[in-house]
C-alpha cells in the first residue's frame, strides 16, 4: 500500500479485514477517527452488558498492541455517554499504543478500585466512580485524554450548505437491495443496524458483515 500511496483512508471495518496487510505497508502514523466506535472492547467479558461485538475493537486493539505505527492519533467530537466501560476501553487502546500497561488497571482491578453500584430515584441501578477515586480518575485520564473546544481552538468553520441530489439505482445495486431486505426480518433489530449501516458504507463492507 505505502508504495503506491502515502495516505489510505477508510472505514474500520474494511481496515479489520485488511488490518496485517496495512500492517506490513509500514505506515507511519495511524488516525483513529470517531474513536468511540472502540469503545465495546470489552463487550464480551460481560463488563458493559451491551451484547456488541467487540470484533473491530480487537483487531485495533491488537494492531496497536504489536506497536506496528510510529505515532497513533484517536479523535472523537462525540461525547461518551453513560458507560464507564466506555472511558475504560478507550483508556486501554490509548495506553497499550504508547506501549504503557492501563493505568486504570486490568479489570478486576479497575471494578474493584474504582467502581460502585448504587440506585437512582427511580429504582435504577447505576454504576458510578467512587467518590473518594474521583480526583485520581480524572488525574488518570487527563495524561492521556486531551479536551479541545471549538473557542479554544479559535476554529471559524463555514456556513453548511446542504443540497440533495437524486439518483437512480443500478439493477446491481437494486439486486443487492432486494437481497439484504430478504434476510432482514430474520435478524435482531441490532444487527439489522449493522448490516444497513454496511450496506450504506460499500460493497465490502456489507460482505464483511454479513460474513460475520
Amino acid at each position: 500500500l505505502r508504495s503506491r500511496v502515502a495516505v489510505v483512508i477508510t472505514t474500520y471495518d474494511s481496515a479489520r479485514s485488511r488490518m496485517s496487510r496495512i500492517q506490513a505497508s509500514g505506515f507511519d502514523m495511524l488516525i483513529l477517527d470517531e474513536v468511540q466506535y472502540l469503545k465495546n472492547l470489552f463487550a464480551e467479558d460481560g463488563s458493559t452488558g451491551e451484547g456488541i461485538s467487540p470484533k473491530r475493537a480487537l483487531v485495533v486493539h491488537a494492531a496497536l498492541q504489536q506497536r506496528a505505527f510510529r505515532y497513533v492519533l484517536m479523535l472523537s467530537a462525540t461525547p461518551v455517554e453513560n458507560s464507564l466501560w466506555d472511558i475504560y476501553s478507550i483508556i486501554e487502546l490509548l495506553a497499550v499504543a504508547k506501549g504503557h500497561r492501563n493505568p486504570l488497571g486490568d479489570p478486576d482491578t479497575f471494578i474493584d478500585r474504582y467502581l460502585e453500584k448504587t440506585r437512582s430515584k427511580s429504582g435504577k441501578e447505576l454504576v458510578r466512580v467512587r467518590a473518594n477515586l474521583r480526583d485520581e480518575f480524572r488525574r488518570r485520564l487527563q495524561d492521556y485524554v486531551v479536551r479541545t473546544t471549538r473557542s479554544t481552538a479559535g476554529l471559524v468553520f463555514p456556513e453548511r450548505q446542504i443540497k440533495s441530489i437524486s439518483c437512480d439505482p443500478t439493477p446491481e445495486e437494486v439486486a443487492l437491495y432486494q437481497q439484504v431486505k430478504a434476510i432482514a426480518p430474520e435478524l435482531s433489530a441490532l444487527v439489522r443496524a449493522s448490516l444497513a449501516e454496511a450496506l450504506f458504507s460499500s460493497p465490502r463492507a456489507l460482505a464483511a458483515q454479513v460474513e460475520n
